[in-house]
């Protein structure tokens, strides 16, 4: 209900580049003049700290590879047990995969 009436409803109808138990990421093509967007659900991550840290290390990975509109990350529990790093290695090879296409 809340991604409905946030406007991401649809966001499963967007092309999936990357999809773990941790996080998924998407790519929106109609959203190309907009900003990242980062799903979390709170009751994943209770503390707006983490939310907020989440959040973070979504744009920095995207920014970090050149990619920084049209973009939808979904954030599960678990992505901050495993680290910024474990992420970025990760992610990083299905993001340079899409941005060669």
């Amino acid at each position: 209900d809340c991604l409905l009436s946030r406007g991401l409803g649809d966001v499963y109808k967007r092309q999936k580049i990357f999809h773990s138990k941790e996080a998924s990421i998407y790519f929106d093509s109609e959203s190309l003049e907009k900003k990242i967007k980062i799903v979390i659900k709170k009751k994943d991550y209770p503390l707006a700290v983490s939310r907020n840290k989440a959040k973070r290390w979504g744009r920095e990975i995207l920014k970090k590879h050149g990619l920084n509109k049209g973009f939808v990350v979904v954030v599960r529990s678990g992505f901050l047990d495993l680290g910024f790093h474990e992420i970025d290695q990760l992610i990083k090879e299905p993001l340079l995969d899409f941005k060669k296409s």
